[in-house]
């Protein structure tokens, strides 16, 4: 009875090893690329025979060593329904296949933004019953190394019922393309709000690019796990070294007030991200504090307190009274100081700012961070003190270079395709002339690894 079910189990096994699998940007539903080849790949067992039917065209190809396949469909004109037969040991069968024009929609929350947020979206979901137009929503994930296959994901017809998850800025381009072309179209949704041009690009475009080629090369390449506890280790030891002293959140319920002595404190010039400073690229909280002195006569008026905007959140004390918060990050802080908070002599105003991702710190106009005494306006922007009390070491899409490459891009590549819409530029934008030359490099990146030419590359990128 034991050697029987030992032979049905090691039966099991090799079948299931035996079987031919698709990626699954391959599945029911799926546009595939009109007027180019068209290149179709999957797994198999090492050196598996695998035969591909398609239309009226047949392929036969052969799995290398490590039981990947591709094989080059010709080109097809727009139409369908069809159905994609992959066989090797068993057989795969993905059906209502349509030929059309093919979009990679990415970015970050601009291009995430779906239809059900938009303006009149009750009425743009209930006329969506387009069959034509066809969405993938890209599962979001990272990881340390490129990917073979995407973490989730599916096709899904364009409907009232579906519509509202769909890419806002894709599903609208697909709509005005379709009433143009009659042709099928399909959306691959690939995107992540707050996300940096560098977590796009591969690895090997940064080796290959003098301008980046230091940089990657202190970066790891290892699983997702093994980065995230390194990561960790990293922000922790750098912000401690800067600061010159641990991170904690020890007597931190005496920061907001004015007998706490913060003379051993680091500075930041404000307004400014402190991305755009030693601190560097930070996620966590910080307390910022400002000492001013005023008269016996600047207190007898009505004050208002001018931060400028604060990225995320804040709670903002003025001699260890609140009297604001806010957690707009793109929100100008304005709050109005009550009577008797003020002191003559000196006086000292603590924020308490949260950081969740990207930038952080008081930043914006000089002309904005400053105490309004009636007619007079005492200026509050130069150097603050500063100390890191939470560092956020949970791993980000902007904690490595590549890493939504390697997740949400290599799967992808090289699925045929007309062009890509790219909708990304703000989380760069306190490194603005760097990103005259990362964003053409992932560009040529993209373009290498697709190897479908120079295909149009349409972006809106916010102001610099």
């Amino acid at each position: 009875m034991k050697k029987s079910v030992i032979f049905i189990f090691l039966l099991i096994s090799v079948l299931s090893k035996a079987n031919v699998k698709m990626p699954l940007l391959f599945s029911d539903g799926m546009v595939l690329q009109r007027d180019k080849r068209i290149p179709i790949w999957g797994f198999a067992d090492a050196n598996e025979n695998v035969e591909i039917h398609f239309n009226k065209q047949i392929k036969k190809t052969q799995a290398d060593k490590n039981g990947k396949w591709i094989v080059n469909l010709n080109a097809e004109k727009a139409g369908g329904l069809f159905e994609l037969e992959i066989i090797g040991k068993n057989k795969i069968t993905i059906k209502n296949v349509l030929v059309g024009e093919v979009w990679i929609c990415s970015g970050q929350s601009n291009m995430e933004f779906q239809v059900f947020k938009t303006m009149n979206a009750e009425k743009e979901m209930n006329n969506a019953d387009f069959p034509l137009i066809r969405h993938f929503g890209v599962a979001q994930d990272l990881n340390g190394k490129p990917k073979d296959d995407l973490k989730a994901g599916k096709w899904e017809v364009s409907s009232k019922e579906t519509v509202g998850n769909f890419t806002a800025v894709g599903f609208y381009f697909a709509r005005k393309l379709y009433a143009e072309l009659k042709i099928p179209i399909g959306i691959i949704n690939t995107s992540w709000g707050g996300t940096n041009v560098e977590t796009w690009t591969s690895r090997e475009a940064f080796e290959k690019s003098a301008e980046f080629k230091n940089m990657i090369a202190d970066v790891p390449v290892m699983n997702v796990d093994s980065i995230s506890k390194l990561y960790a280790k990293r922000m922790n030891e750098r912000v401690e070294k800067i600061q010159g002293t641990t991170v904690s959140t020890a007597n931190e319920n005496t920061f907001k007030e004015l007998s706490f002595d913060d003379a051993s404190w680091g500075e930041l010039k404000t307004p400014s991200l402190w991305e755009n400073q030693p601190l560097g690229d930070l996620d966590g909280v910080v307390w910022m504090r400002k000492t001013i002195t005023l008269s016996a006569e600047d207190i007898k008026t009505k004050v208002t307190l001018h931060l400028a905007k604060i990225d995320d959140e804040d709670i903002t004390y003025v001699n260890g009274i609140e009297v604001g918060k806010n957690n707009q990050w793109d929100f100008k802080r304005v709050y109005q100081i009550p009577a008797n908070v003020l002191k003559e002599g000196k006086n000292v105003i603590a924020v308490l700012i949260v950081d969740n991702s990207g930038g952080g710190g008081i930043y914006g106009e000089s002309e904005d961070l400053k105490l309004v005494l009636g007619n007079k306006v005492i200026p509050l922007d130069g150097n603050w003190k500063y100390r890191v009390i939470v560092v956020k070491t949970a791993l980000s899409p902007n904690s490595y270079p590549s890493l939504l490459y390697n997740a949400m891009v290599n799967p992808l590549v090289p699925y045929a395709i007309q062009g890509v819409l790219w909708y990304q530029g703000e989380a760069n934008v306190w490194r603005a002339n760097q990103y005259k030359k990362a964003f053409p490099l992932m560009i040529t990146d993209w373009r290498t690894k697709f190897k479908q030419g120079d295909f149009p590359l349409f972006c809106a990128i916010i102001n610099f």
